[in-house]
């Protein structure tokens, strides 16, 4: 069996934030529909997920299984760089749904 190489995480986030980011620039959805809006929503989703993190963190709760991350961490030793990306992910594609099922918008 071929072992997950340390940075293939952080590829696949990059790829589907590609794609998150393909899709809002064809239709539309979200920063491409508003950017300034978009940008205020997902990093304020960001920060507050950063925040229950950082809770779970120091609560024992989350914590980083370092064979698939690169181990470049932010702020605490179980919060690597990927974490951060994987929220922005959630974000994004939660943006895009709700603008895309919004039938007002």
């Amino acid at each position: 069996m071929t072992e997950f190489p340390s940075y293939g995480y952080l590829i696949i986030l990059l790829i589907s934030l590609f794609g998150t980011i393909t899709l809002d620039k064809r239709f539309k959805r979200a920063l491409f529909k508003d950017f300034k809006a978009a940008a205020i929503a997902m990093s304020a989703t960001v920060f507050m997920l950063l925040i229950a993190d950082i809770i779970g963190i120091e609560l024992g709760i989350f914590f980083t299984n370092t064979d698939y991350t690169t181990g470049i961490n932010l702020l605490t030793p179980d919060l690597p760089v990927e974490e951060l990306l994987l929220l922005a992910l959630i974000s994004h594609s939660t943006l895009l749904v709700f603008n895309t099922v919004d039938t007002n918008g």
